[in-house]
């Protein structure tokens, strides 16, 4: 009879795959398979198959979708959001800008009607006048050129331009007939204190005439320019 000689740690893996232990388990293709679940004839144990993977493991294999875990506030915060619409805003823009413009030329216009061209203190009082009600018109015409060049529309931008130049011109106008006023107006005021105020008006109408007169030009010339580029690249393409 023959003698068959076995190491111990065969003899001790016999007893482990006799003996079932815990169920321990991996996956295959989605399949969770439990080892030591059920003795077969030999005392071996035989695979029982369960159906799918437990929730907290992911599943396994080429068709397994990724998963991406997203906080709640984030998710939240993304339904509250809405997506950037740059060109609608500055279309929004251009109508406030339009509005500015209206209202403030309008202003404008009536200060200077009737005119009295040749009295000193109506031309004083007149540019000075103009120069303070000049923001909003000048804030409605950069609007209008913002969305203009935002939006890449060349009449538009060239209007915007053409009205900056000639707004310069009349703030450039209004200041050469404001400084023609100046000895008259220093001459007809003699007491110290209303003479300081009036110094201090002065100072400030001839600051807002040569800064507005020389940003118009720039902000007209340069869009004018800009427009003329624009047109030269759409015909090149």
């Amino acid at each position: 009879m023959p003698i068959t000689h076995r190491s111990p740690g065969a003899a001790v893996a016999q007893q482990r795959m006799a003996k079932p232990s815990k169920y321990t388990g991996y996956y295959v293709t989605g399949q969770r398979v439990i080892f030591g679940a059920l003795p077969g004839p030999s005392g071996m144990p035989i695979a029982q198959p369960l159906p799918g993977p437990p929730p907290h493991l992911p599943q396994e294999g080429p068709l397994a979708a990724p998963q991406i875990l997203v906080p709640e506030e984030e998710i939240a915060a993304a339904r509250r959001r809405l997506p950037p619409a740059p060109d609608y805003g500055w279309y929004l823009m251009g109508w406030l800008g339009l509005v500015f413009v209206i209202v403030g030329g309008s202003t404008l216009l009536m200060s200077w009607y009737p005119a009295l061209i040749g009295n000193p203190q109506w031309e004083f009082g007149t540019v000075s006048s103009t120069y303070d009600n000049l923001p909003i018109t000048a804030l409605g015409l950069g609007l209008l050129l913002g969305a203009g060049v935002a939006r890449g529309i060349r009449w538009w931008t060239r209007i915007a331009a053409v009205l900056f130049l000639l707004l310069a011109l009349i703030v450039i106008g209004g200041l050469v007939l404001y400084a023609t006023n100046i000895p008259l107006a220093l001459r007809s005021v003699a007491d110290p204190i209303a003479r300081s105020g009036l110094k201090r008006a002065i100072v400030k109408s001839l600051l807002q005439g040569v800064m507005y007169g020389g940003v118009f030009c720039i902000l007209g010339v340069s869009a004018l320019r800009h427009s003329r580029a624009l047109r030269h690249r759409q015909s090149t393409q």
